[in-house]
């Protein structure tokens, strides 16, 4: 009889410890993917956003008036900025929004036509716009060409 309660408590001991660790496992994967969502709907809006710019005064311009590191703004008064580690969203009507909450990482890298030149000081030459957005130890990257500087 002892012999058959020290096995089960030591099957117990086992069978604790490994749904502790799944339970661990999920509960990570799960705020993973959370985070993993917030960040591909905040960054499908400023890639939305970003490709429709709208144009500037000269042709095949954009229409960019605030080009830095943290912060875009348009000549129709949209853009997207950085509030207290919350990306937030400005509609043309000057409404503000938040995109998304706690962000590690917004950072918007400007380049010309030949895709190497910085055009951060002079955004109306700006023809393709690098993003990085990131939270929670994942981050997401890529590049939008602005079709206005295409010619569509």
């Amino acid at each position: 009889m002892l012999a058959v309660i020290a096995i089960l408590s030591a099957l117990s001991v086992v069978s604790v410890g490994l749904i502790s660790s799944a339970s661990s496992a999920y509960a990570s994967a799960s705020s993973q993917r959370e985070s993993v969502d917030r960040l591909s709907f905040a960054m499908e809006r400023v890639v939305n956003s970003l490709r429709e710019a709208p144009p500037g005064a000269q042709n095949g311009q954009p229409g960019i008036t605030l080009a830095a590191t943290f912060e875009i703004r348009f000549n129709d008064n949209s853009g997207f900025f950085i509030r207290d580690n919350d990306l937030w969203m400005v509609a043309a009507d000057s409404t503000e929004a938040p995109l998304c909450r706690d962000i590690d990482i917004f950072a918007l890298s400007y380049f010309g036509d030949d895709g190497v030149t910085d055009t951060i000081a002079t955004p109306e030459q700006t023809q393709r716009i690098q993003i990085r957005l990131g939270a929670d130890g994942l981050e997401l990257r890529t590049a939008v060409f602005l079709r206005v500087a295409l010619g569509s």
